[in-house]
Parts: C-alpha cells; structure tokens; sequence
C-alpha cells in the first residue's frame, strides 16, 4: 500500500495550492497491492471519490511513500475507502483549508483529507491530526518521522514492519514539530509505522 503524491505540470488551481502550502504536490492517490486505487478529484471524468481497479501506471511527475501493512491491515483501509466512494468533491472545505477566511469547520472531503480520513478510520493512524490537511501537509505527515526499526526474528516477513506497531513518543514530538505545531497532543500509543 502506498501514498502517491502529484508534483507535475498544472493548472491554476494545482499551482494555487502548492503555493500556498508551501510544496511542491497538488494532490495525493492512496494506491493497493492490488493494483486499485482511491482518490478524490474535483476535475476531469472522475470528480469526487473514486476506487478504481485499473493498474494505473504513475509518470515520473509521481512520488511514492510505502505504508507497510499487512493483508488484513490493507483489507481494512480498502473496506474504508470503499464506504467513502460517491462523496463529492467539497471545493468549499479546500478552499475554507486554502483561504483563511473560509469556514475552516467543515469536514472536507478532497483528496488529502479524505486519504487521511480512511487511514485514520481503519488503521487509527495519525489520531488528533485534523482533516484539513493539503497533499504536501500529507507528505511532510508521513516523511517526518524517522524510518522505523525491523523486527528480528530470522523470517524475511519479520523484518518489515507493519502499521500496527507502536509509534515511539519521540516520533510524535518530531511529528509535532515538523507540522509546526508543537503543543500538538499526540497519544502515545498511536499505531502506526512508516518507511518511505
């Protein structure tokens, strides 16, 4: 299971929002084993939430970070995702997100958020992160904490790590910090490993 964020050419909108979140990616696919996918767009044929089964095959305007789960743990997201198609595209929370003075209560449903939605849901990744996250907030989310230790046990299945292993309460502070919030409270049983 992986996190593919969109770096490439743009239109106004996708170079709006990486200027004012400070990154270089405009929008975010969550990506199965499988060869499916989940997303959100607000243009071309598939506008709203979408789960495809269509091996699609990323350009090099693609960027991967590996969210390493189980079978079951992947089963879970999926099911989630699955609960979430048909939601529209909501441009008012992603500009209320953008643009300060837009209504900042609303619980959005645009690509980043909505992946961060489904994580959250299934696999209680990231708890007490809000919803209103840009893809890059996303990136800087799952590339701020520090690759994660492997088990040893002698089994090559042991030595990658799965998202129900337990973040340290040093992660969570550099996660914090890294969202620029630092009085962020972040339980510190929070399940979850990343590896990019």
């Amino acid at each position: 299971m992986k996190l593919v964020f969109y770096r490439g050419p743009g239109n106004l909108i996708t170079k709006t929002i990486r200027t004012l979140t400070d990154g270089p990616y405009s929008h975010v696919e969550l990506h199965f084993r499988d060869g499916s996918r989940f997303f959100s767009s607000g243009h071309g044929i598939y506008q709203g939430s979408h789960f495809l089964y269509d091996d699609k095959v990323y350009s090099r305007f693609w960027e991967t970070i590996s969210i390493p789960a189980t079978k079951e743990e992947e089963k879970a997201v999926q099911r989630c995702a699955l609960s979430r198609i048909g939601m529209p595209f909501d441009w008012r929370g992603m500009f209320g997100f953008l643009l300060p003075y837009f209504d900042r209560r609303r619980r959005a449903k645009y690509c980043s958020s909505i992946i961060l939605d489904v994580l959250q849901s299934s696999l209680n990744m990231f708890p007490g992160i809000e919803l209103k996250i840009s893809p890059n907030g996303l990136y800087k989310l799952f590339s701020a904490q520090p690759a994660p230790s492997t088990r040893t046990t002698g089994s090559m299945a042991d030595t990658i790590p799965t998202a129900t292993e337990l973040a340290t309460q040093a992660q969570l502070r550099k996660l914090a910090a890294a969202l620029g919030r630092p009085e962020l409270k972040i339980p510190a049983t929070v399940e979850t490993e990343v590896k990019r």
